[in-house]
């Protein structure tokens, strides 16, 4: 299971209310999870049951599929450069190297 540095799931991270954590959002985050996650549950499918289900949903239309792959690696790339940043942000958060 994959935690953020303050214990709570990456979705509960970024989709839990405004009121009660004084870090706004940045919808950008908001969508490179939403991304990644695809993008994991894609490749989860694909070595489980050979399913690509980008594929299948934009197999007519190569350019698109291109596309959302791009969008689903830049967004890993986003979450991977933008962590330390949230997790130093946390108190009592453990320190990142």
């Amino acid at each position: 299971m994959v935690y953020l540095c303050n214990g709570s799931l990456p979705y509960f991270y970024f989709f839990q209310p405004k009121g009660g954590d004084s870090m706004k959002k940045n919808p950008i985050d908001t969508i490179a999870w939403i991304l990644v996650i695809i993008g994991g549950l894609n490749w989860g499918l694909v070595g489980i049951a050979n399913l690509d289900i980008v594929d299948l949903i934009f197999g007519t239309i190569p350019v698109l599929a291109k596309i959302v792959y791009i969008l689903v690696g830049i967004s890993a790339l986003y979450v991977l450069l933008t962590m330390k940043k949230c997790c130093s942000d946390k108190p009592g958060a453990p320190k990142m190297s």
